[in-house]
């Protein structure tokens, strides 16, 4: 049978593609395959030859971060979205509310997004991934309390954690230099930023910290800097520093957590972690036993 995307099916995937030119698109998709075919599914074609689903590869790395995007189609209450599937987690249209998704596939690598089977549906080509900069900010904060209580099953213990959620967006953006809508107005890409560096946060706050000497893991997508470090970024890493953690500064960035910034149009992170210098290396003594300190890395091409 021949088949043909609904035309807004088609616009989503050809505006992230627009967005974000460097994402990977593994885990897209339009047209099931005989899986699909032999079960009820909106990727296989209707009587007419639509398709009323996609997926979209999960790639923060290159600004595709689908928890974001779902929750901008969920705050947004999309008119065209009938279900969303990502990581677990699904929510339909019918009263927006996500549940846990016990079907066979995760949805972990790309996020499902099902379209209502109307021709208003099927014909709304406007954008799917932009958003003013407050509903961008109640998307990131949205993210982290789903990503915060995901395992909370008590009020008592969802509202802990959508307390350490809002500390996290907060630290993160304090890691932006710029208020939280501020550090969001840039577009999607500075919201991507600001969530990837909350998530990490967040990390470094539910458990505790690594021991001493303990190495921690490069973000995914990251290199360490190896060589002469350009001025710019070494200033930035400079500024990143102050911001650690320390008995003089407890509430700063613990060990773990790492800031993303753009610096001549090259991403780095700077991943907070335990240091040792050399006992030959001319700097103090406190400095050649292990302390905070902050790596630059690079992300790969």
């Amino acid at each position: 049978m021949s088949w043909r995307p609904a035309p807004s099916v088609a616009a989503a995937l050809t505006e992230a593609n627009t967005l974000w030119p460097k994402r990977k698109r593994g885990g897209d998709g339009i047209i099931g395959d005989a899986e699909h075919a032999r079960r009820q599914s909106d990727h296989n074609p209707d009587a007419s030859g639509i398709v009323h689903a996609f997926d979209l590869t999960h790639d923060p790395n290159n600004g595709v971060h689908c928890l974001l995007l779902a929750a901008l189609l969920s705050i947004r209450q999309d008119a065209r979205v009938r279900k969303i599937i990502f990581d677990r987690r699904t929510v339909e249209a019918t009263d927006w509310v996500w549940r846990d998704y016990t079907g066979e596939k995760p949805h972990t690598h790309h996020m499902h997004v099902s379209i209502k089977p109307t021709k208003t549906a099927e014909n709304d080509t406007s954008s799917w991934w932009d958003a003013d900069p407050v509903t961008r900010s109640l998307a990131v904060l949205w993210a982290m309390v789903e990503h915060a209580t995901k395992q909370e099953n008590t009020p008592e213990g969802k509202a802990k954690a959508k307390a350490k959620a809002e500390a996290a967006v907060k630290q993160a953006t304090a890691a932006t230099g710029s208020s939280w809508t501020a550090a969001l107005t840039g577009g999607l890409g500075g919201a991507t930023a600001v969530l990837q560096s909350a998530l990490s946060l967040l990390s470094g706050t539910t458990g505790p910290e690594p021991a001493r000497g303990r190495p921690v893991p490069a973000p995914q997508g990251y290199r360490r800097l190896v060589g002469a470090v350009p001025v710019l970024v070494g200033a930035e890493a400079k500024k990143v520093l102050a911001m650690v953690k320390s008995p003089a500064n407890p509430n700063g960035l613990p060990v773990g957590a790492h800031v993303v910034r753009t610096i001549a149009g090259q991403d780095y992170a700077f991943l907070i972690e335990w240091h040792k210098h050399p006992p030959t290396d001319n700097v103090s003594d406190a400095l050649k036993d292990w302390h905070r300190g902050v790596s630059t890395l690079i992300r790969n091409p």
